[in-house]
C-alpha cells in the first residue's frame, strides 16, 4: 500500500502498487495533494511524494502523473497512475477479478486526518452501480484518507478494487465505493502481461521478470570488467541467452554502454561475418528510426561511421593503420579506440550455431571479437560446451578460457525464485500455497527442466482461476510433464515434413529400453552426419533436446523423461519399434566392446549376424555409423571365413584326387612294389628237404 503526500508532508490519500515504479490512486487525491479546488481535465505536470508505510524502511519517492482519467459526469473515471522516480524493492501485490462481488468480505486501510499511521477497516461488497463502481458496506471507518486504498479480499493476499471515499447525494448519508481493479488496470494494458516467456528467451524488455541467475550475472560482470570479454557456456536450454540479453546487456546499458546485438544466422563466409558485426555496430552508434543504416557526418566522425567504414576497420589486421573517410579527414584504428573504448557492448548469442555450420566463418568471428576487445569494446558471447575445442589456437585459447563463465542447471532455491518472483512483479494472479514447491518437486533434476518449467508457467498463468494460480489449474494444464508433452506436440508439427523421418530416428536413438519401458540415453554427437546434426540443432532449438558435455564429447539427450512417459506421439513410436529398439540396445553393447580395439572375437556370428543384417537392410537410416560398421565387420568376417572354407575344401579335394591318382598308378605297375610284394608273400613255400 502506498501513501500519497501533499507538500508539507500532509497525507491526503492512499494508493495501490501496480509495478515497482507504478502506483494507482484516485485523480481527486492527486488534485488534493497539489492544492486544486477541482480535479483538472488535463493531467497535472507537478510532482508529488509517495511512500510505502507498511514496508520495511518504506522508501520515499517522487512521482509524476503517467495516466489520467478524471471523474466524468456519468460517475466513471477518477483514476490516476503515478510514475515513481525509482523502483521500490518490494513485491507487487497480486490482483484478482471478482465476477460476483455481493456479500464478499473485504479489508482495507486508510490514512484519515490525525491517523496518518493507518487505520484498518473491514466490510462486505455489494453489487456494481451503473457507473461501474462497487458499493462497500459495513465499513463506517472509510472516509477521507481512504481514497485510493487497495480493497483486499478476505485473505488479504490480493487486490480486488481501489477505494473511492465519496459523498453522493444531497443528504447527510455518505456512501463508500470502490473501483474494480480491472478498470484501474485498463488504464495501463501493458501491465496485463504474462511474465513467463515459455520457450522464448528473456530479453531486455523482460529483465524485471528474470530471476535465478543473480550469482552468474555477478560473475559475468566481474569478468567483463576485468577482461572486456565474457563467454557464457552451458548446455542447451540452460538459460545462456536469457542471462546475456536480460542480464548482462541491460547492466551494460546501465553502465553507459551502447548495446549492439550481432546476428549471425545464415552467415557462412568471412565477408558476411564482417558485415554482420559492422551492421550491428553502425546501428548502435547511429540508429535510424526508419530501421535503415545511416551515416551522420559530424566532427566526431568515428561515432557516425557507415557500414562500409566499420567493415574496413574490422577487416584490418592487428597493426594495420586502416583509414576510413571522415568529415574532418582520415581516421584510423587509433582514433577508433579512443571513441569506442568503454562505450559499446557487443552481444553475440548462440555462437555454436556458426561454429557448427561454418568453422571458417567462426574463426573470422573470433578474429573480429579479438579486434573489438583490443579496440576497447566490451563483448559478451554465449555458446554451448566444447564449441571452441576445434577453433582456438595458442593465441586465442588463453583469452577465451579466461573469459568463460559456466551456466549450470538451476538448483532448487534458484529455480524456486525463477518460478515465484515474476508473478510478484506484475498485477495479476498469485500462487496457491504449496504450488511453487510442487512445481519445483515435479521438475526433478532433469537436464532440460528449465525449459519445461517455463512452458508450464506460461500456460498456467493463462489458465488462472479467478485471479489465482491454483492446484486445479496446474492439473488442467497437465502439470510439468503434461505441459511439456503438449509443447512437444506443437513443436513437432512445426518441423518441416521433409525432416521428420530423420528427427523421429534421432529422438528414438535417445531412448534405451528397460524391463518395464524406456528411459533416456545420451547420444554422442561426433558420429552424426551433417544432415543429422542440422536436424538435431532444430530439435534443440525447439527445447525437445538438450545438448551438453559428456565424459569425452558433447551428447544430446531428450529434455526430460516426461517426454517418454507423457508424449503420446513418442509413446506410439516406441511401441511400434519396440522389437527393433530392444535389439539395437543389445547391439550397442557389442559396439561398445568392439570399438576400442576392433577385437574380432566380439563380432556377431551365425543367427545373430543374420538378424543384424536384416535390420541393417530394413532400418539403415536408424543405425548410427558405429553400429553399421560393427555389422559390416561381422559380415566381412563371415565372407572371409566362407572364402577360407571354400579354399580349404578345394585344397582337400586336390589332395584327394592326387592321392587317388598315385594309388591307381601303383596298382597297374609290374615288379616290385606293393603288388610285387604281395605276389611274393602269396607264393607257395618249397618243402624242406628230407
Amino acid at each position: 500500500m502506498a501513501r500519497i503526500r501533499a507538500p508539507g508532508d500532509t497525507v491526503v490519500g492512499a494508493g495501490v502498487l501496480l509495478a515497482p515504479r507504478l502506483v494507482a490512486t484516485c485523480a481527486h487525491v492527486v488534485g488534493d495533494a497539489l492544492g486544486y479546488d477541482d480535479v483538472p481535465d488535463l493531467a497535472p505536470d507537478a510532482e508529488l511524494e509517495v511512500d510505502l508505510p507498511f514496508a520495511p524502511d518504506g522508501p520515499l519517492r517522487r512521482a509524476t502523473v503517467w495516466r489520467w482519467w478524471p471523474p466524468a459526469s456519468d460517475g466513471t473515471g477518477d483514476v490516476a497512475l503515478l510514475q515513481l522516480d525509482a523502483a521500490v524493492g518490494v513485491a507487487v501485490p497480486s490482483t484478482r477479478r471478482v465476477p460476483e462481488p455481493w456479500g464478499r468480505p473485504f479489508r482495507t486501510a486508510g490514512f484519515p486526518p490525525g491517523r496518518e499511521d493507518g487505520v484498518w477497516a473491514a466490510g462486505v461488497l455489494r453489487r456494481e452501480q451503473g457507473s461501474g463502481w462497487i458499493q462497500l458496506s459495513g465499513a463506517e471507518e472509510i472516509g477521507p484518507g481512504f481514497s485510493g486504498a487497495p480493497i483486499l479480499d478476505e485473505c488479504g493476499d490480493a487486490v480486488i478494487a481501489m477505494a473511492v471515499a465519496a459523498d453522493r447525494g444531497d443528504g447527510p448519508a455518505r456512501s463508500a465505493y470502490a473501483i474494480p481493479i480491472a478498470r484501474v488496470l485498463a488504464q495501463a494494458p501493458q501491465l496485463l502481461v504474462n511474465p513467463y516467456r515459455g520457450l522464448a528467451a528473456f530479453d531486455e524488455a523482460h529483465r524485471e521478470f528474470f530471476f535465478g541467475r543473480e550469482d552468474e550475472l555477478a560473475r559475468a560482470l566481474q569478468v567483463l570488467d576485468r577482461d572486456g570479454l565474457v563467454v557464457l557456456v552451458g548446455g542447451s536450454g540452460a538459460g545462456k541467452s536469457s542471462l546475456l540479453t536480460a542480464g548482462v546487456l541491460p547492466e551494460a546499458r546501465v553502465r553507459g554502454l551502447r548495446p549492439a546485438r550481432v546476428r549471425l544466422a545464415g552467415v557462412a563466409s568471412r565477408p558476411a561475418v564482417i558485415t554482420a558485426f559492422a551492421a550491428a555496430l553502425t546501428e548502435a552508434v547511429a540508429p535510424d528510426p526508419s530501421g535503415r543504416t545511416r551515416a551522420v557526418r559530424t566532427p566526431d566522425a568515428v561515432e557516425r561511421w557507415t557500414l562500409r567504414d566499420w567493415s574496413r576497420v574490422l577487416s584490418a589486421r592487428p597493426g594495420d593503420r586502416t583509414v576510413v573517410a571522415g568529415a574532418v579527414g582520415p581516421v584510423g584504428i587509433g582514433d577508433a579506440r579512443a571513441v569506442a573504448s568503454g562505450r559499446l557492448f557487443v552481444a553475440v548469442d548462440q555462437f555454436e550455431d556458426l561454429a557448427f555450420s561454418s568453422p571458417p566463418a567462426a574463426h573470422t568471428a573470433l578474429e573480429v571479437i579479438g579486434l573489438l576487445v583490443a579496440l576497447g569494446v566490451r563483448v559478451g558471447v554465449t555458446a554451448r560446451w566444447a564449441t571452441f575445442d576445434d577453433l582456438l589456437d595458442g593465441r586465442s585459447a588463453p583469452v577465451v578460457q579466461r573469459a568463460l563463465v559456466g551456466v549450470l542447471p538451476l538448483d532448487r532455491a534458484h529455480l524456486r525464485a525463477a518460478v515465484a518472483e515474476p508473478a510478484a512483479r506484475v498485477p495479476g494472479p498469485s500462487f496457491d500455497p504449496g504450488l511453487v514447491a510442487r512445481i519445483v518437486d515435479d521438475a526433478g533434476d532433469e537436464p532440460g527442466r528449465l525449459p519445461l518449467v517455463a512452458v508450464l508457467l506460461a500456460e498456467l498463468w493463462d489458465a488462472a482461476d479467478d485471479g489465482r494460480l491454483t492446484i486445479e489449474a496446474y492439473a488442467r494444464v497437465g502439470t510439468v510433464q503434461g505441459a511439456l508433452a503438449a509443447a512437444a506436440e506443437r513443436e513437432w508439427t512445426a518441423i518441416p515434413v521433409g525432416r521428420r523421418a530423420r528427427a523421429r530416428a534421432l529422438l528414438l536413438a535417445m531412448t534405451r529400453p528397460t524391463e518395464t519401458g524406456f528411459v533416456r540415453r545420451p547420444l554422442p554427437l561426433a558420429p552424426l552426419a551433417p544432415g543429422q546434426r542440422r536436424v538435431l540443432e532444430a530439435l534443440a532449438a525447439a527445447r525437445l533436446v538438450v545438448i551438453s558435455p559428456g565424459a569425452a564429447e558433447d551428447v544430446a539427450e531428450l529434455a526430460h523423461q516426461s517426454l517418454i512417459d507423457r508424449w503420446p506421439r513418442l509413446q506410439r513410436w516406441l511401441q511400434a519399434d519396440d522389437a527393433f529398439l530392444r535389439w539395437r540396445a543389445g547391439l550397442q553393447a557389442g559396439v561398445a566392446a568392439w570399438a576400442p580395439t576392433h577385437d574380432r572375437d566380439v563380432l556377431l556370428r551365425g543367427a545373430a549376424l543374420d538378424v543384424a543384417a536384416g535390420w541393417a537392410t530394413e532400418r539403415a537410416g536408424d543405425l548410427r555409423a558405429p553400429e553399421q560398421e560393427f555389422i559390416a565387420a561381422g559380415l566381412s568376417r563371415r565372407r572371409r571365413e566362407r572364402r577360407l572354407r571354400r579354399a580349404t575344401l578345394a585344397v582337400v579335394v586336390v589332395l584327394g584326387v592326387s592321392a587317388g591318382s598315385l594309388l591307381a598308378a601303383g596298382l597297374d605297375a609290374p615288379g616290385d612294389g606293393l603288388c610285387g610284394t604281395g605276389s611274393a608273400i602269396s607264393a607257395p613255400v618249397a618243402p624242406a628237404p628230407p
